[in-house]
């Protein structure tokens, strides 16, 4: 939904949250290397979920699969695209039924070159210095795929193509229940975030009492999904410089074939009325000349 969506995203107050040993640490304006890799994965903590074992899903796997990668991939060590695909193939080998993604088993912090950039592209959007596609532009090119953002928290999450994770935490949240869905309520909020008439806390607050949750933009496809408790609205990014024109305002014009039927039909009624003008003259022109002649009859009769 909306093209143009300039000042969509992210009013955020300079809050990074960054994975630092086994806790989560809040820094403002400044970003934290990340000092030990060793966090346990989502991996983990679904495997001991499911009672399932490094050994099932080596076992499992036909790929080719190693004990090691395995623990390397629960423990958080970072592990290639490749094997962390192997991994959920043998996972969803194991547990057909399940339904979970590569991008949900691993998070890892992404270089803080990449965490620079986003924080530039957030600063420019913020400043109005750039539209909203050229913000989604400028994500792609640091290696972004998608983001998410939960609407009542103002917590962004953006997502690389390898698992990496990196959270930016908004300073004003919504402690009110969520609203009721309303497609019309959510498509005016949108509207104004496009003409930028709203900031971005301002923009939360009204999708969330229009019953919108969550919502996800990927950046590569392109595409924004509000989501609410049942229902779900999609809406496009159109490339930078595609802004949707207004429709034309139609003026209607009277052809020129009725105008000059509507002269035609003026001339033949003036013609109509000067011959009926004739008419009239020659008969009182006839009964005229028969008195003047039924006079002078009557005026030789009188003489004789």
């Amino acid at each position: 939904m909306k093209g143009g969506f300039e000042g969509r995203i992210l009013t955020l107050s300079g809050h990074s949250r960054r994975i630092v040993t086994n806790k989560l640490e809040l820094k403002k304006g400044s970003i934290v290397p990340m000092e030990n890799e060793n966090i346990p994965q989502p991996l983990d903590t679904l495997m001991s979920q499911l009672g399932i074992s490094n050994a099932d899903l080596v076992k499992a796997s036909t790929e080719q699969l190693s004990f090691k990668n395995v623990q390397k991939g629960r423990k958080g060590r970072r592990l290639s695209p490749n094997i962390q695909e192997k991994i959920l193939t043998a996972l969803l080998t194991v547990k057909p039924d399940l339904k979970t993604r590569r991008r949900d088993l691993f998070r890892y912090e992404p270089d803080v070159s990449v965490v620079e950039q986003i924080q530039s592209a957030i600063q420019q959007v913020q400043n109005q210095k750039i539209s909203y596609p050229q913000y989604i532009d400028l994500l792609g090119r640091a290696g972004i795929n998608r983001y998410t953002v939960e609407v009542a928290a103002a917590r962004t999450t953006f997502y690389g193509v390898a698992g990496e994770a990196h959270i930016e935490q908004g300073s004003v949240t919504i402690s009110t229940p969520l609203g009721r869905y309303g497609e019309a309520a959510l498509r005016s909020a949108i509207s104004d975030s496009q003409k930028k008439a709203i900031d971005h806390a301002t923009f939360l607050k009204r999708i969330h009492d229009a019953g919108i949750a969550s919502y996800e933009a990927n950046v590569r496809d392109r595409v924004i999904r509000y989501k609410g408790e049942l229902q779900s609205y999609k809406e496009v990014i159109l490339p930078v410089g595609a802004e949707p024109e207004a429709a034309p305002i139609k003026i209607e014009k009277k052809p020129q074939v009725a105008a000059s039927a509507k002269k035609e039909g003026s001339d033949a009624k003036k013609k109509k009325k000067g011959k009926l003008v004739k008419i009239s003259n020659s008969v009182k022109a006839r009964k005229a000349k028969k008195a003047l002649k039924s006079h002078r009859i009557k005026k030789r009769r009188a003489k004789k």
